[in-house]
Formats: C-alpha cells, structure tokens, sequence
C-alpha cells in the first residue's frame, strides 16, 4: 500500500523540519550514457495499434536505404538485409523459412532476404547475437573512461537502467537466463566456464579483451592474424548531447578498445534529434549508438517497471 500526494513545494521546508525524509533514487544526479543496439526487431505488431509492423519486409536493399532513410514506407521497416552480427533475428531467413505459428511467439511470422550461415551449432541467431552485444561491453573498460575522462567523478553502469547509485544494487546479482519471449531456461553451454555462466552479471568484467575474445569466438567470429573473422567492420555513432564533448572523447576510447578485438572500427557523427532518433522511429536504424541514457532514468526507481522505451507503445515520443 501506499499513500500519495501532491506536493506544493513552497511546504517543502515546513514537513522537513517536522521530520519529512526525501529518499533520493541516485544521488549525485548523473546524467548516464551508454550504447544502445537498435535494430533488434522483436516486435511483428504494434503495441498500441496492433498494425503488422513485418521487420522482415521492405525489399533487398533495406541496409543501404535505411542509411539515407528512403527504405519502405510505413511502420513495415527494419534492417534485415544482412545478417548483421549484433542484430538478433527470430524470424525466419531463406534457408530457414518460418510459417506462422511454427513456434512460441512467432505467431505472426515471416522471413528475411538473407540466408543465415554463420551460426554455430546449437546457437540461434538470437544467442549468437547477444554474445557479440556482451563481448563489446565486457571488452569496454569504464574505470579507465571514469579516471580519464571524468576525473573519477562519473560511476560505472552496465545497463541504462542500473548502476551502483541505484536503491537495491547488489553487485553479486546476476540476470539468470531467460528466452527471447521472457521464458527463464537453462543457461546455455556457450558461457559455461565464464562470469556469465548463471546468467548477465549486475556488475560486468571491465576491459576484460580476454573474454570478449571468446565470446565472439564461440559466437563463430574468431580471431585469425589478428583479423576478427565475419566482423571485419563496425560502426559506432555518436552525439553531442547532455554529457556534452567529452561524449565524443568516451566514442574514441571506445573504438580504441573494440579495435584491439580484430575489429576495423569506424566513427560517424550525426545529429541525434534530427537524424538518429529519426530513424529509430522508423524502425530503420542498424548502427550502435553511443548516446545519453534517458534523462528520467538517473532518478528511476530500480524497482518500478522499466519506461517501455525504444519500443512501439513509446516511439514516436
């Protein structure tokens, strides 16, 4: 139960002094960043209008298109032209077609342009996808961009949504496993042996290159003469925003890092609100964003439901 109130702030020092206690949800009020990994088109209908969004749609050249946003019209538009490495698919592909209601949350179903031939056996592109997306964060090493960057002023997060100031962190945690419809399951034998192995870890290894190297390696990208195999490029976009310049020092860290993976890493700039943020709206971004964390989630309960963010009960908005 709980008893809530408007409250005129004019009153604030009165309750105070009568022993009223604000409890601040993150102290310091940090402005977060971290890189966000569109493009995962999880959703086949949309949230409020229940219109088929069909991620799978839009003709062969979606990945060029979307870049100069010229991909499709409507909702139905999405990255699947190739089979991107950090870009989970659980639809169906060419040389693996689904059909409506062949499995659990593929109700609605249809397929990508692409044929899908590097996954290994046993990983799904959903699996191998998740495991690059955790090889880039475990190979980023906050400390350093913190003492660097920040003068120590900043504090590590590994998700937009958690962080050391949160109320209930608990360094000790894990995420446990769980299927890309929210179902929990065993965790699987590709991280066994790892910090990974009983699910995410609420606090990430930092700069660890060792088991980012074998993430992507058991994901099928290994490292041969010092090229990663099957991600030879990757781009990674950034803003000026909030967090201001140094946003554009932490970008270079970052590439620094990601390139001692094997990994050719290239930089664009873009203006977040007019180019960005437009394309997520459309469904039609591909690229990782470093970017500003939602400017309500320094202050976010860490247990209140999640904002339903970069989804379609939320964008456009």
């Amino acid at each position: 139960d709980a008893d809530l109130a408007g409250l005129d702030f004019k009153l604030i020092p009165g309750i105070v002094k009568q022993g009223y206690r604000f409890l601040e949800t993150m102290p310091g009020g940090f402005v977060g960043q971290s890189i966000l990994f569109p493009g995962l088109l999880w959703e086949h209908s949309h949230a409020r209008t229940l219109e088929p969004l069909e991620p799978w749609a839009c003709g062969d050249d979606r990945s060029a298109a979307a870049f100069s946003n010229e991909c499709g019209k409507g909702q139905n538009e999405g990255p699947y032209t190739e089979d991107f490495p950090w870009i989970g698919n659980p639809w169906g592909t060419q040389d693996a077609p689904c059909t409506d209601g062949d499995v659990p949350g593929r109700d609605k179903c249809g397929n990508a342009p692409y044929s899908d031939t590097d996954n290994p056996a046993g990983i799904d592109d959903m699996e191998q996808a998740r495991l690059v997306r955790l090889a880039l964060s475990v190979a980023i090493d906050r400390d350093e961009i913190n003492n660097v960057f920040l003068d120590g002023k900043g504090t590590a997060i590994y998700s937009e949504y958690m962080g050391p100031e949160y109320p209930g962190w608990d360094a000790s945690r894990n995420t446990g496993c769980w299927d890309w419809i929210g179902n929990k399951v065993s965790c699987p034998e590709t991280v066994a042996g790892t910090v990974l192995d009983k699910g995410v870890p609420w606090e990430l290894p930092d700069g660890d290159l060792q088991l980012a190297d074998h993430l992507l390696a058991t994901a099928g990208y290994p490292l041969v003469g010092g090229k990663r195999q099957g991600i030879e490029n990757l781009t990674l976009q950034a803003y000026v925003a909030e967090a201001g310049e140094v946003g554009l020092e932490v970008a270079d860290n970052i590439t620094s890092q990601w390139e001692q993976l094997g990994i050719e890493i290239d930089q664009l700039i873009e203006d977040y609100g007019g180019v960005i943020s437009q394309r997520m709206r459309r469904r039609v971004q591909f690229l990782p964003v470093l970017k500003n964390g939602d400017v309500h989630s320094n202050v976010y309960p860490l247990d209140w439901p999640l904002p339903t963010v970069d989804t379609s009960s939320s964008r456009p908005g």
